[in-house]
């Protein structure tokens, strides 16, 4: 097979001839190679609405609306609020909810990762360049391997310690909400199928989400809130476009990027997901490491 990131023949699936093996690969360059192209500032807010699900989404668009609604209260000049506590602690709990999915969908949607002391520099790509090192995460190929594929995988953590998966046509959705459940102690950061990757599914509870996004914006920015971070990567999702041209996976793909702190545990990651999943069959195309592993 020709080295790429990912190889998929859906159309002879479909015709009920033998799936190709898939196989993504993310290009290692080291230290004075030649520099990675320059790319647009991902926001990474297509994924991350994307990847939440309907329930999380509705969820998120209520605290936002109350959130609003407590700030539209103090600036009445009939109110004289004693406590502002309320109104800090849900900000500071909106701030905890959301950033380990907008965390996994800026570093998934930047798709180049380097090492803090600029040895490796790693990146997504179609095509591996001629002569270049690549790394393959997908089995049977995703072995426990040399220092520079561990830290590679490491780096690359949005797709090096991802679950990438295949189920049928009709179990695409159903698998997803499975996996996008309540929250809790949860290790997965988003779920994404194939074919919610390069452009926003614009859902009813999404678009409510970002109406409470706009109207909260402006206040945000105004008061200085940590919220406004997040809420201005979230009104680019409008704008935005592929975040993910170098991804390319079948509409019955499931991606699962596990949050930046499950990486020490895989293992329970892993766990869980199949959990959720129940007897939902999958094909399972790449399995992050085990924690003995690395």
């Amino acid at each position: 097979m020709a080295p790429g990131l990912l190889l998929f023949a859906l159309a002879s699936a479909l015709a009920g001839e033998p799936e190709p093996s898939l196989n993504l690969e993310i290009e290692v360059r080291p230290a004075g190679g030649p520099p990675l192209p320059r790319v647009a500032e991902p926001a990474g807010a297509t994924l991350f609405l994307n990847g939440l699900g309907g329930t999380r989404l509705k969820a998120l668009a209520r605290s936002l609306g109350e959130l609003r609604r407590s700030g539209e209260r103090r600036r009445n000049p009939l109110f004289d609020p004693l406590d502002d506590s309320d109104e800090r602690a849900l900000t500071a709990r909106l701030v905890a909810d959301l950033a380990p999915a907008l965390s996994a969908a800026l570093a998934l949607a930047a798709g180049r990762w380097q090492s803090p002391e600029g040895e490796l520099s790693i990146h997504g790509a179609r095509q591996c360049a001629p002569g270049a090192r690549c790394l393959s995460l997908t089995a049977p190929a995703a072995q426990p391997g040399d220092s520079v594929d561990k830290r590679s995988r490491f780096l690359a953590w949005p797709v090096g310690y991802a679950m990438l998966g295949v189920v049928n046509p009709a179990s695409a959705a159903r698998a997803a909400e499975l996996l996008r459940g309540p929250t809790g102690d949860s290790h997965i950061a988003l779920v994404l199928t194939g074919d919610e990757l390069h452009s926003l599914r614009m859902t009813p509870a999404a678009a409510a989400v970002l109406r409470e996004v706009d109207r909260l914006l402006p206040t945000a920015r105004i008061g200085g809130s940590p919220l406004a971070t997040t809420l201005e990567h979230l009104a680019a999702a409008r704008s935005a476009g592929d975040e993910l041209p170098w991804l390319q996976l079948p509409r019955t793909a499931l991606l699962i990027v596990p949050r930046l702190s499950a990486l020490a545990t895989a293992d329970a990651f892993v766990a869980e997901v199949r959990a959720r999943l129940g007897g939902t069959k999958v094909r399972w195309l790449a399995v992050p490491p085990p924690t003995g592993a690395r």
